[in-house]
């Protein structure tokens, strides 16, 4: 009996030894891993290091022979870097307990690019600077292409060649896949955290372009505060005069550099209005807020909105001209539209609603006090929907005409939830001061005559034609796209908030 328990015992026994054996090896191996992972980690790190603290000393004793020196020391760096990205990725996905070799690792690298990028930013305006850029604003073409070539403008991005073309080059590509690896980290680190955040951010070669020409622009700026549109007018020439040349030179290399979902035309345009909607934030809108009250501010107000409408389409135009169907929204529709300025600043949003209220209130009312209005019949008059009615009073024609005016004026607004509230805010006014005066009309048809004259009873029955060509036209737009996606962002935005509570 005693031995056949024993015999029972020993494949239990034996599987227990093979899984200690088979345990013990696993352990070994992971350790191994470990080790060898790590040390090549600590290798690679080193080397970006040693790179940095490399190019330091170089600048600080020979300053002059920075731009060669450095442009060699950086492209080692930036080999590492991908290496070290590519091996914490891989522990990411398959070794998730070694945070900690992860978060050493993220530290000094770091540490490093706190350096490198710097450094890298330097070397590129200097090189810039080489190649005569920016170019003179006052060669920029005031007409077309072919008058650019004329009047003897100069783009350095066309012109530059050999070495100088040769460095730019080096250094453009170095901060590009910089920015690369920025981002292939920034995605990894919020991975699961945030999974909503959109990583898509400015071009860096892009913005070393913009910022220096429109720098250089801010010195005609100054001089028309009171004339905005030279201000629109001169940056329309600047893009339009150079963008062209980003697709013929830039985009190739944006594209060998492999920076997926990058337009150069549209980073351009983005920054260049990026930059203006900040100097009119800054410099253009408090002026017109600090003299509100004096004659005429509020129509020149309309006046610089009118001018923001037309800058932003003229610089979609350009955007569309590649030939690329480009969808924008969110921040990234903000980005190429200077009406942006009011999605960070809701108070002057507040004030533009109240001005434009009150001028589209007072020719309105204006326009209802005069008979004639309400006599004469609409003759063909075609809205946005395309609607015609001939019964209706010509007064019915105007209002919806401010209505559509309105809402073209809201669709330059680049968030959904601010163009709702325009509309709310100046719309809803609107059509109750209508609806009030047509309710007074036919309690004045009714009170004088008790409805007992022919007259009166044409001024009901205008009354009645005008509220109801209204409504039926008000009911035709609602099932435009544009209102549908209004209703759908404030039902979205709804249940956001139902959650949360």
């Amino acid at each position: 009996m005693e031995k056949k328990t024993r015999d029972r015992g020993e494949p239990s026994r034996f599987w227990v030894r093979s899984c200690r054996r088979w345990l013990g090896r696993w352990r070994v191996e992971t350790v191994r891993a470990y080790a060898e992972t790590a040390l090549k980690l600590d290798s690679l790190v080193g080397d970006v290091e040693d790179a940095v603290s490399s190019s330091v000393h170089v600048k600080l004793i020979s300053p002059s022979s920075q731009a060669a020196v450095s442009e060699e020391t950086r492209l080692l760096p930036i080999n590492s870097l991908k290496q070290i990205e590519d091996i914490v990725e891989s522990i990411v996905q398959a070794r998730p307990h070694w945070a900690g070799l992860v978060s050493a690792v993220d530290h000094r690298v770091d540490r490093s690019l706190a350096i490198l990028r710097p450094q890298a930013i330097v070397d590129h305006r200097s090189l810039l600077s080489s190649l005569g850029w920016p170019p003179p604003l006052a060669a920029l073409s005031l007409s077309s292409q072919k008058a650019e070539r004329s009047s003897g403008f100069s783009n350095p991005l066309l012109t530059m060649k050999g070495d100088l073309k040769a460095k730019y080059s080096e250094s453009f590509f170095s901060l590009c896949h910089l920015q690369q690896l920025q981002i292939r980290r920034k995605g990894r680190l919020l991975k699961g955290h945030k999974p909503e955040l959109d990583l898509h951010q400015p071009l860096w070669v892009i913005e070393e372009l913009v910022n220096p020409i429109f720098l250089a622009s801010q010195q005609h700026f100054s001089k028309w505060v009171d004339k905005p549109e030279f201000i629109f007018a001169l940056v329309f020439k600047i893009n339009r005069d150079l963008v062209d040349s980003l697709d013929d030179i830039l985009q190739p290399w944006v594209d060998k550099a492999r920076l997926v979902g990058y337009s150069c035309r549209e980073e351009w345009i983005s920054a260049m209005v990026t930059s203006l909607s900040t100097y009119l934030a800054k410099e253009v809108f408090p002026q017109y807020l600090d003299h509100l009250e004096d004659d005429g501010m509020r129509t020149s107000w309309l006046q610089l909105i009118d001018l923001m409408i037309s800058f932003d389409k003229r610089m979609q135009s350009l955007l569309n001209k590649s030939g690329l169907l480009i969808l924008l929204e969110g921040k990234n529709l903000q980005s190429v539209s200077v009406f942006s300025v009011f999605c960070d600043r809701h108070d002057w949003l507040e004030v533009w609603i109240e001005i434009e209220l009150g001028e589209m209130l007072d020719k309105l009312q204006s326009e209802m006090v005069i008979e004639k209005n309400w006599k004469t019949r609409l003759q063909g008059i075609i809205l946005v929907s395309g609607s015609q009615d001939y019964k209706s009073p010509a007064i019915s024609g105007m209002v919806l005409q401010s209505i559509s005016l309105l809402i073209e004026r809201a669709k330059s607004i680049p968030s959904i939830s601010l163009r709702s509230k325009f509309l709310n805010s100046i719309g809803s006014p609107i059509i109750q001061e209508f609806l009030d005066c047509l309710l007074r009309r036919c309690q004045e048809s009714e009170g004088l005559t008790a409805l007992a004259d022919d007259d009166a009873m044409i001024n009901v029955a205008c009354s009645i034609n005008a509220a109801r060509y209204f409504e039926s036209t008000l009911m035709e737009w609602c099932e435009d796209l544009f209102f549908i996606e209004i209703e759908t962002t404030e039902k979205i935005q709804c249940l956001k908030q139902k959650s949360k509570e």
